[in-house]
């Protein structure tokens, strides 16, 4: 028998009594081998031990050890955090997954991986292993330890007092120590999130010999979090230096573990769990060794109908665990909003940031999925080159769009595997469209050029209204001036006029759309006085001064420049990544920037935006989520819409739309 079968033959479990290994780390000097031991036991024993969070590390660099006298394979990693807790006149008894489940056996892991939020709830003790002590994390350490012992706040002048303050270290050094600490493998784990939401006691941290309890590095990263603030207020007149620190210290990894911590101290929220879609958003950014763990990984911390209808079982395929998943969010948590942050990724086609080109990627949805509208889970989100969502994830229903006038998710009788079959009302087909971005606004001082924008909309205007206007034929945007210059020959006095549409002035449903109809994410709708927002856009475009422009349109000067700074965000949020259309029956809006001509637009039932689909053999493929000026709040959808005796809504006549 291979002996590390034979190992875990010695110590059997009993899933039906909550049984688990421990690890016994025996007591030593410095200068000893590393003994270990391993016995079985119940949970309901309540036995007294210490839980392990740790990065496993490269799985090619191994150290042979003894576990009972048998021959056993741990990773460098965990031999050298193993050392550095084991102590010279004391057993330590802890939970190592790596260990303490047979990895080779799914079927354990199957048992074995559900029991982990009590596993972690009930340790005596957490020790989170950061790695080997390095000049950089030293300073780290200190840091963590002094600012925790500190009771003058502090207060920052300079570059140079940040890095005395907080490390006493050069701003070189600071720097240097800060990207060290945000770089360590541990934080982009999938399974720490659980690791340290659930332990009752105090995490302990520890690097090499040192160590510091949750408390303190809460305390210091709350101060890193204040200085932040300082930073980004002087970052105008302080240079790159302010801005180069304000990206290090912004961390999110930390912050969704301080977040998640906050939340499960709380006893309701211990016992009940979280809905598994803001899970899923904590974790977006973490990654997992086996995709299955991007969900397993969380799973602990859900409610109690997510691991109802969610099993653990490691002999399922990605793909099929993936569309699971997605049913399970548009069914149990009216969620749609997995489909709208379905995107194609692109790559730079030149690692030299000063170079605005870029690819598109083949069309397809990530490595483990083979379905347009199946979230990828195990591919981590959060890339700059990335289109900004029309609807945040965690929203709640109809809270900045209701495109569907508040009717449920609703699902074909009939569901194929790998298909989805919602029903949802056609609002049109696509009929022209052009790129709405040219370059990155995060390596540039971007400006969108409108040009090819408006023609696509005025064209729709002239068709829908039958006036004649400049507004001829164009594809893509074109090289030379003439074609980044504004036009003032537009006809700016055409209507909006789409077929079971408003009747609006084009101008007013144009800039509209380019702002997503929103000052900032807010529930209310632009005010009309942004229109003058945007004749200040277009004369600037045509290097006009804004003459036309009254000073009743905004009040003071700060209202003004504040409504200009809002309007430019708004539209740089809008456009990145997204192509401006207009459909057969004169609809306008901003769309995927893969979107193409016979594209069908959508508003599917129980879903806050519309969707751009793509006719295929036997259904369609999701292009990706839309604006489309005219059906945000509902309006297309209000009339085929009953609603019933008990306040529900269901839509009417609506089409079966079987997306692949």
């Amino acid at each position: 028998m291979d002996p590390t079968n034979e190992l875990y033959s010695r110590t059997p479990l009993n899933s039906h009594n909550q049984e688990i290994r421990l690890l016994h780390i025996l007591p030593g000097r410095a200068d000893e081998l590393l003994e270990l031991g391993l016995s079985s036991l119940s949970l309901s024993a309540n036995p007294t031990y210490a839980a392990l969070s740790y990065c496993w590390g490269p799985q090619d660099d191994l150290q042979d050890v003894k576990i009972e006298g048998t021959p056993f394979q741990i990773s460098h990693h965990l031999h050298g955090c193993l050392l550095s807790l084991r102590q010279p006149d004391e057993s330590l008894s802890i939970w190592v997954d790596a260990v303490c489940i047979n990895q080779q056996s799914n079927q354990e892991k199957n048992t074995q991986v559900p029991l982990m939020k009590d596993i972690y709830k009930s340790a005596a003790q957490m020790f989170v292993w950061m790695g080997q002590a390095s000049q950089g994390l030293g300073l780290i350490f200190n840091s963590i330890q002094n600012l925790a012992e500190r009771q003058v706040p502090v207060k920052i002048e300079s570059i140079e007092q940040v890095a005395k303050e907080l490390l006493g270290a050069s701003p070189e050094e600071a720097e240097q120590a800060f990207h060290e600490f945000v770089d360590l493998s541990w934080f982009r784990r999938t399974w720490i999130i659980q690791e340290l939401a659930l332990p009752r006691s105090d995490p302990i941290f520890v690097c090499g010999h040192r160590r510091a309890p949750w408390t303190n590095l809460k305390r210091w990263w709350l101060i890193c979090r204040e200085l932040n603030g300082t930073v980004t207020n002087h970052s105008a007149i302080m240079g790159t230096k302010w801005e180069k620190l304000h990206k290090t210290l912004n961390f999110p990894a930390l912050r969704n573990l301080y977040q998640l911590r906050e939340l499960f101290e709380t006893e309701s929220i211990l016992h009940r769990g979280l809905p598994l879609s803001v899970l899923i958003v904590f974790s977006e950014e973490s990654v997992a060794t086996d995709p299955r763990d991007k969900i397993y990984g969380i799973l602990g911390l859900s409610d109690a109908n997510a691991k109802s209808k969610i099993a653990v079982d490691y002999d399922k395929p990605v793909g099929d665990l993936y569309e699971e998943v997605s049913r399970y969010l548009i069914v149990e948590e009216d969620r749609l909003s997995v489909l709208a942050s379905q995107s194609v990724a692109v790559s730079r086609a030149s690692s030299d940031p000063s170079v605005h080109e870029f690819h598109i990627l083949r069309f397809n949805w990530g490595p483990n999925v083979n379905s347009s509208w199946i979230r990828d889970f195990g591919h981590a989100r959060g890339s700059t080159l990335q289109p900004e969502q029309l609807v945040k994830e965690l929203n709640p229903r109809g809270l900045i769009y209701d495109a569907s006038f508040g009717s449920p998710p609703t699902l074909h009788s009939k569901q194929q595997k790998g298909v989805l079959s919602m029903i949802g009302l056609k609002i049109d087909v696509v009929k022209e469209w052009d790129m709405a971005w040219r370059e990155n606004p995060h390596y540039t001082n971007w400006r969108p050029n409108l040009d090819p924008i408006l023609k696509v909309y005025f064209r729709a205007g002239v068709s829908a209204t039958g006036e004649g206007g400049r507004a001829e034929q164009t594809g893509q945007q074109k090289d030379g001036d003439e074609e980044g210059r504004m036009s003032s020959e537009y006809p700016w006095h055409l209507s909006y006029h789409p077929k079971k549409g408003p009747h609006k002035p084009l101008r007013e449903a144009i800039w509209r759309a380019l702002i997503g109809d929103k000052t900032s994410d807010t529930l209310e709708s632009a005010p009309k006085s942004y229109g003058a927002v945007f004749q200040i856009q277009l004369d600037a475009d045509k290097g006009k001064t804004a003459s036309n422009v009254s000073g009743d349109d905004f009040g003071s000067a700060e209202e003004m420049v504040q409504h200009w700074n809002n309007f430019q965000n708004r539209v740089h949020n809008m456009v990145y990544r997204r192509a401006a259309f207009s459909t057969q029956d004169g609809w306008i809006g901003l769309g995927p920037d893969r979107m193409r001509s016979g594209d069908v637009v959508v508003a599917l039932a129980g879903a806050d935006v519309p969707f751009v689909l793509r006719p295929v053999e036997h259904g369609y493929i999701l292009v990706g989520e839309c604006y489309v000026e005219g059906v945000m709040y509902g309006e297309f959808v209000k009339a085929s819409t009953d609603i019933q005796p008990d306040g529900s809504k269901v839509v009417r006549n609506g089409e079966v739309f079987h997306i692949r």
